[in-house]
């Protein structure tokens, strides 16, 4: 949605856009002698910006330094879905990805390193355009960052689990980080997307097992069943041998409402006949929320599995 807005906005300002046919009959959508003062001014970034997107290729340089440098947080937005657009060879596509990755994660930052409300949304602009590119020039970047980064800001690690679910990237290391986040990192947001990840990945990757310490012996829990539990949230979770399942939650709300609704939304894709006895003999008591969100997600399992 946030891709085709941008876009929009570019057929809007040059809605006769044909620089892939033809750049030299370009032409923008609104008359320089007519334009008011005060639109002008108000859409001056807008109407520049649109003016690189129009070059094409050859605005590439300057809409990455325009996605780092602009103080304005819708500019460094429609900056890079244009640069994600307009990058076409695999050489392009190779150095902007590492550039839009740079926007998600510094090769500085730490998970002490703090981010702006602003900045984190242009890192998720960034994470959108990203999806833009071929997976074959994206996708062993963020694999490299996901081996050799050990330390990250949450944002940055929300946005590369949301990557790896996008592209289907189900390598069994990457698997092993997205479950180790979902145990370990105490953010709901953080989790929702490492859960939402596995989910998208498949029922065949849903069937693996996650260790259990447990005094009975080895034991072993499906990333499937996993999940259940936690849009059921009835008993203590195990304890895991990758680490203590940790979570943040307001002391005056510690039912974790959004990572139980993630859950749910989750469970939509890998979601069987025993998800649906399990579920189906809780969700009465569940808030409105819950249940509103089970119903959808069981209409989607029955059509599966029929």
């Amino acid at each position: 949605m946030r891709i085709a807005a941008a876009r929009a906005l570019r057929d809007l300002y040059l809605p006769d856009f044909r620089r892939q046919r033809n750049p030299s009959q370009a032409k923008e959508a609104f008359d320089r002698d007519t334009i008011s003062l005060k639109q002008l001014r108000d859409d001056r970034p807008l109407i520049e910006l649109m003016h690189c997107w129009l070059q094409g290729e050859g605005g590439r340089q300057e809409l990455r330094h325009r996605l780092m440098t602009s103080p304005l947080p819708h500019e460094r937005a429609i900056a890079a879905f244009a640069l994600a657009d307009v990058s076409t060879s695999p050489a392009q596509q190779s150095c902007d990805a590492r550039v839009l990755l740079r926007i998600i994660t510094h090769p500085t930052d730490t998970s002490g390193t703090k981010i702006s409300d602003d900045w984190i949304d242009t890192m998720w602009s960034a994470a959108d355009a990203l999806t833009l590119f071929d997976a074959e020039y994206v996708a062993p970047l963020i694999a490299a960052l996901i081996r050799y980064k050990r330390s990250m800001p949450n944002p940055a690690a929300q946005q590369l689990a949301y990557l790896v679910g996008r592209l289907r990237m189900n390598q069994p290391f990457i698997i092993e980080w997205l479950i180790k986040l979902l145990i370990t990192n105490p953010s709901q947001n953080v989790k929702a997307r490492a859960l939402q990840s596995l989910a998208w990945m498949g029922r065949e990757v849903a069937q693996r097992t996650i260790a259990i310490i447990s005094s009975e012996g080895n034991d072993t829990l499906t990333i499937k069943q996993f999940i259940e539990e936690l849009a059921l949230w009835r008993q203590q979770l195990p304890r895991f041998s990758v680490g203590d399942f940790r979570l943040d939650t307001p002391v005056n709300a510690p039912d974790p409402i959004y990572l139980r609704r993630k859950a749910i939304e989750a469970l939509a894709w890998i979601g069987d006949r025993q998800t649906l006895r399990e579920l189906d003999t809780e969700c009465q008591y569940w808030p409105l929320e819950l249940r509103t969100q089970w119903y959808i997600s069981r209409d989607s399992i029955q059509r599966r599995i029929r």
